[in-house]
């Protein structure tokens, strides 16, 4: 009988968090909702590449508007750590080598 219980009470919580989940999805109020359209208007943020540093640590290089921004991420958060649409450009020295 208690094992009985169990089972139900487990099935219970199961129904539950399916309900909640089938109603977040369908909009329930002060929910957040995700469009998934694809192929319908031009995106707005586009990762370009992702480069991983460390486990926690990564560069990624993202498309925003059209300008492009290279942006660090750790785990406490990210920095921006160029400015948007900014290219390394190079200068040649005197003796002709390339310098950045």
């Amino acid at each position: 009988m208690e094992l009985f219980q169990q089972l139900a009470a487990v099935c219970f919580v199961l129904a539950l968090a399916g309900l909640a989940a089938y109603w977040l999805k369908r909009g329930a109020p002060g929910a957040i909702l995700i469009s998934h359209t694809r192929g319908a208007g031009a995106k707005r943020l586009e990762l370009i590449q992702r480069i991983p540093l460390t486990a926690q640590h990564h560069l990624c290089l993202v498309r925003l508007d059209g300008k492009e921004w290279l942006v660090g991420v750790y785990p406490n958060g990210m920095s921006a750590l160029s400015e948007p649409g900014a290219a390394a450009q190079s200068t040649n020295s005197p003796d002709g080598k390339e310098q950045f």
